[in-house]
């Protein structure tokens, strides 16, 4: 998956930072912790805490591209930053796009009964 296909899914949105639309995304995550080279961090504003605090962490881990609602102070070179209205709203959405809609692809069954 390549990032320009990322843009043309999510639409009209606020991109900064380095831009190579060519680069291959390697994964997508919301945690900070894991490894994914090339990977999409969704920064995903919480309750108590917002992910924007983990971005440090993501890049570190490998991710290239940051997902976020709140504003970033400081950027680093060679990542891309792109600022959406509601990253826990778009989350779900980008998973399912990235990873070919696997949803539709089970079975579901449902059994009832007393």
């Amino acid at each position: 998956m390549k990032l320009f296909n990322l843009l043309e899914h999510i639409g009209s949105v606020n991109v900064t930072g380095t831009f190579d639309s060519q680069m291959e995304l390697g994964g997508i995550t919301s945690d900070s912790r894991e490894k994914s080279e090339n990977g999409i961090f969704i920064a995903v504003k919480g309750l108590y805490s917002d992910g924007i605090e983990y971005v440090a962490q993501a890049i570190s881990n490998g991710a290239s591209v940051i997902v976020h609602e709140s504003k970033i102070d400081n950027t680093i070179d060679g990542i891309c930053y792109i600022n959406v209205a509601n990253s826990r709203e778009i989350q779900g959405d980008l998973a399912a796009w990235f990873y070919n809609y696997p949803g539709s692809r089970m079975a579901a069954t449902g059994i009832t009964g007393t």
